[in-house]
């Protein structure tokens, strides 16, 4: 990438990826208003409008043909409830609606369009268990039902009608992975990560969920793949440069894994790799199963 950053937001609008905002490195910690733009058919990072407002530790999501940045810190760690929409066509940004209550690092996953916007911390710095639910449509919030574990650093991953909302951390980290029911507003607590960890990389992929690198109490370069239809975890291969505090973007045939931290706290990379989980045909089914990192852009 043209510029090293962590504590990102990342989403795919066909086939471009947008990585937004995040923590620079130096000091004083300095939040970044800069997006880049990565083409996946040409293999290159371009700048895109910045975001209105410096971000970091924001959610981002993609839908509808637009991008979502939903809350985060401005490198100062206190939670804000900003909403910002970016329109491709139009390479600009426009408000949306707040969010009921500021949120530092949630997490925002996009189905049945609509985007639901777990945990992260409130004002005053206190993880919650939060589900917020925005409609784009009609720019509105409503609550949904709080998850069991209050946490932040946390990630999420939907597969078929559920959303798994998958570790985090409140002081210190969590396994717990819990499923929601958007259409039942209710919550299922599912298998726990084998390694619990926060800030971690998370994208879906031939069913399955791929939970890579993270941090606290270590820099973790695991890389664990949770199957919902047996509600149980495996081991892929391990982070090929462990990091935290990045988004992962499902790509046709494999995970974009750009920028993060490479050492717990504050040291920022403009790496770019990506995972590609083998897929193994048997009686006419697709199995993914797990295959190696590579590096996509040095």
């Amino acid at each position: 990438m043209g510029l090293a950053r962590q504590e990102t937001g990342a989403a795919r609008i066909g086939n471009t990826v947008y990585v937004v905002g995040g923590l620079l490195d130096g000091v004083p910690i300095t939040a970044t208003d800069s997006v880049e733009a990565y083409d996946v058919d040409s293999n290159t990072w371009s700048d895109v409008a910045p975001l209105p407002v410096p971000l970091d530790h924001m959610a981002a999501v993609a839908s509808g043909g637009k991008l979502y940045v939903m809350g985060g810190f401005s490198g100062d760690f206190q939670a804000r409830d900003e909403v910002w929409i970016f329109d491709p066509v139009a390479n600009g940004w426009s408000g949306g609606s707040p969010l009921p209550s500021p949120r530092g690092a949630p997490w925002a996953v996009a189905l049945g369009g609509k985007i639901y916007l777990f945990g992260g911390t409130d004002a005053n710095d206190v993880s919650q268990a939060s589900t917020f639910i925005y409609d784009p449509q009609e720019d509105q919030w409503v609550q949904g039902a709080d998850m069991e574990t209050p946490r932040e650093h946390l990630t999420a991953a939907a597969v078929g009608p559920f959303i798994f909302v998958i570790g985090g951390r409140a002081g210190v980290s969590t396994a717990a992975n819990e499923r929601y029911h958007p259409q039942s507003n209710t919550w299922q607590t599912m298998a726990p990560m084998p390694t619990a960890r926060s800030a971690m990389a998370t994208a879906a992929s031939g069913g399955r969920i791929y939970v890579a690198g993270g941090e606290i109490p270590i820099l973790f370069d695991v890389n664990e793949v949770y199957d919902p239809q047996s509600d149980s975890w495996d081991c892929a291969e391990s982070m090929a440069l462990p990091r935290h505090g990045l988004a992962a973007v499902t790509l046709d045939d494999r995970i974009l894994t750009p920028a993060g931290g490479t050492i717990q706290g504050l040291d920022p990379t403009a790496e770019v790799d990506s995972f590609v989980p083998e897929v193994i045909f048997a009686d006419g089914f697709e199995f993914g199963d797990t295959s190696l990192w590579s590096v996509t852009v040095n």
